[in-house]
């Protein structure tokens, strides 16, 4: 008797799950009618529609009173929330962005771009316009880094290529610019930028030799030049430069030189805008600069302390600071890049030494009947 109990209270429980199993189902199919039925549709669609205005609102409110880590929070918010209007989101932060960079409002517009960054820090849309606004700012180097970086922050090979298309393209622009304005240096200087991070690319390598021309920096402009021939699209300019190099080189330049001592010395130019009388010293390996002159100058030139070196002096060896400046003209020549010691203990009428790193980038002679240094290029 007691296992026909067992028995009867076994299939009593499974009798019971059964039904409740099965009226769940039941529910659930329920709940799937009613949700698929149109006017249920209807309803959810335009709740989420009331969401989505609800944050792309929201979103507006917290940008135009300024609170751009919010804004960005909220977007981070809605995408961990699997929200559709993330994507929305972004599109109004990033549509905000481009109407303050036609407004001008470059401060603002940084701001917001680096907030955006922090947390998308690979949003190519956004990458774009924090290029643009370097280059509203005229920070031209900055930009165009910034433009080539922007290739290495996706693995898609179509955009990578892109990205390498618009770097150039924004190259080329600012190169044109520094042309159009003639300014030489800053054309240089881009160039020399541009070659570092797209060495294949002919339309910078022929500015820089056409730059370098213009500042005569003969050799310089010469090895640019002489790289192009290879190129089908730029053989012909680099052939007709390299005769106009050829045709500077053969001229001598004569360079005034005043008595010092059974010595002279010549007026020369720092960073072509701080002039500077040096001795002519070719027993000098190295042009140097008094410290007292590199101090009353320093905030006026371009140069960049590279390390302190034992410096030969008449009054012994001392330790010197070598820099490098931008570059060193005599004459209508000019050596970029120049290396310079600086003697602190220099305590002479002249600024400092002509030396042998300058002299022996041209065939040079000095004329002591008529006091002339002249000068052409190798």
């Amino acid at each position: 008797m007691r296992t026909l109990y067992f028995i009867l209270l076994i299939l009593s429980l499974a009798l019971n799950g059964y039904l409740y199993l099965r009226h769940e189902q039941l529910l659930e199919q329920l709940d799937s009618h009613r949700s698929n039925h149109p006017v249920a549709r209807a309803a959810r669609a335009r709740e989420d529609q009331n969401n989505l205005h609800g944050a792309v609102d929201e979103m507006q409110r917290r940008l135009e009173s300024g609170h751009y880590l919010q804004a960005i929070a909220l977007i981070v918010e809605r995408e961990l929330a699997e929200a559709n209007d993330f994507i929305a989101l972004q599109a109004r932060a990033r549509d905000f962005i481009e109407r303050q960079l036609k407004r001008g409002e470059l401060s603002a517009a940084g701001q917001l771009i680096d907030t955006f960054l922090a947390s998308y820090p690979d949003e190519m849309a956004i990458l774009a316009l924090n290029i643009s606004l370097h280059e509203l700012r005229g920070d031209l180097s900055e930009a165009i880094r910034l433009a080539y970086d922007a290739q290495y922050r996706t693995f898609d090979i179509n955009l990578k290529a892109d990205r390498v298309t618009a770097a150039r393209e924004l190259s080329q622009r600012v190169i044109n610019q520094s042309l159009h304005r003639s300014d030489w240096s800053q054309m240089a200087q881009l160039c020399s930028l541009v070659l570092s991070l797209d060495s294949e690319f002919a339309h910078a390598q022929w500015h820089l030799a056409r730059a370098q021309f213009e500042q005569r920096a003969w050799a310089a402009a010469y090895s640019g030049a002489s790289a192009l021939l290879d190129n089908p699209q730029w053989r012909e300019a680099a052939e007709r430069l390299l005769i106009k190099i050829e045709q500077r080189r053969q001229q001598a330049t004569e360079i005034s030189m005043l008595p010092y001592g059974d010595q002279y010395t010549v007026e020369a130019m720092i960073s072509s805008s701080m002039p500077v009388s040096l001795l002519v010293d070719t027993g000098a390996s190295i042009c140097t600069l008094s410290q007292s002159m590199f101090k009353a100058i320093e905030s006026q030139i371009d140069a960049t302390f590279l390390k302190d070196i034992q410096l030969r002096t008449a009054g012994g060896t001392v330790t010197a600071q070598l820099y490098r400046i931008s570059s060193l003209s005599l004459g209508e020549y000019r050596v970029p890049d120049l290396e310079i010691a600086i003697n602190p203990h220099s305590g002479d009428d002249f600024d400092g030494l002509l030396g042998m790193n300058f002299l022996s980038m041209f065939t040079f002679a000095i004329d002591q009947r008529n006091h002339r240094l002249r000068l052409s290029p190798k």
